[in-house]
């Protein structure tokens, strides 16, 4: 697919859209779109609010040397924009139709596309705290714990980087101080938090990396999953991390930085369980 936007990932009521992955979402669940409706939607979040005319729809969606009715084939793509999002052009809760002018996009958008403000200075300290969690259902408080921890575990490997995990910051005066103020406190650079949603097998992860003086964002993202990828999410974030805080590796520290000591989800969740429990 032709790239329309620029990476970004837009959410906008219970749907989000991951430009470079060209997936839109619902609650964290693929929704199958196709081609041509995937981008007219990227187009319309590129300009919330404003009318996009239909010949601009042509312009970008349809090359010049393509022979096909477009007014039929845009009247088309927007139908099934409309059904994947369970949108109606009487009542339009996202797409408006201006009569003979084009489409708006009418609801609110949150556009967070990462920021990287390290001023080409590598950071050489981190601490990573548990992630917040979304319920209370004991799986997912055993993931806020193991995740970050196999985090800790993989910067651990990073040379002449030093990785405070939230045991050190426990040990502090008080466990209810916000991250920022800890990791100052620890005289670290930079702090790593995140939240946790699990829904079934599928997990979302939102991972923020703070610089640890301002509070300003370094980096963030968010992880859509099934639970059999939690392996892969972990070792991008980690690389992800070591990358933002702009540290030089080899390829040995690469490599040791996605070591796993399983490969088997259930004997992961049980050491996660079990080191929950001795923590307690």
């Amino acid at each position: 697919m032709g790239s329309t936007g620029s990476g970004r990932l837009v959410r906008f009521g219970e749907f989000e859209i991951d430009e470079r992955a060209g997936e839109l979402r619902k609650e964290g669940i693929k929704v199958r779109l196709q081609e041509q409706p995937l981008q007219i939607l990227q187009i319309l979040l590129e300009h919330p609010g404003e009318v996009v005319t239909r010949e601009e729809l042509r312009k970008r969606v349809w090359p010049t040397d393509t022979f096909v009715d477009f007014d039929h084939g845009i009247n088309n793509a927007v139908k099934r924009l409309r059904e994947a999002l369970s949108d109606t052009a009487e009542t339009p809760r996202y797409i408006e139709t201006l009569p003979r002018r084009g489409y708006r996009f009418k609801a609110a958008v949150d556009d967070a596309p990462s920021k990287l403000r390290t001023g080409g200075v590598s950071l050489d300290s981190i601490a990573i705290f548990p992630f917040e969690t979304a319920s209370s259902d004991p799986d997912t408080d055993y993931l806020a714990i193991g995740i970050p921890g196999s985090v800790i575990h993989g910067l651990s490997q990073v040379p002449n980087l030093r990785v405070i995990s939230w045991r050190s910051a426990a040990s502090e005066e008080s466990r209810q101080m916000d991250p920022l103020a800890i990791g100052r406190k620890l005289g670290v650079r930079a702090v790593l938090t995140g939240r946790i949603w699990q829904r079934s097998n599928k997990l979302r992860l939102h991972v923020d990396l703070l610089d640890a003086a301002n509070g300003e964002e370094i980096w963030g993202d968010q992880y859509d999953s099934d639970l059999t990828e939690l392996f892969a999410v972990q070792d991008s974030i980690s690389r992800e991390v070591s990358q933002k805080l702009r540290l030089k590796m080899t390829g040995e520290t690469e490599n040791r930085l996605a070591k796993r000591y399983t490969e088997n989800i259930e004997a992961y969740q049980l050491y996660v369980r079990g080191r929950r429990l001795c923590e307690k």
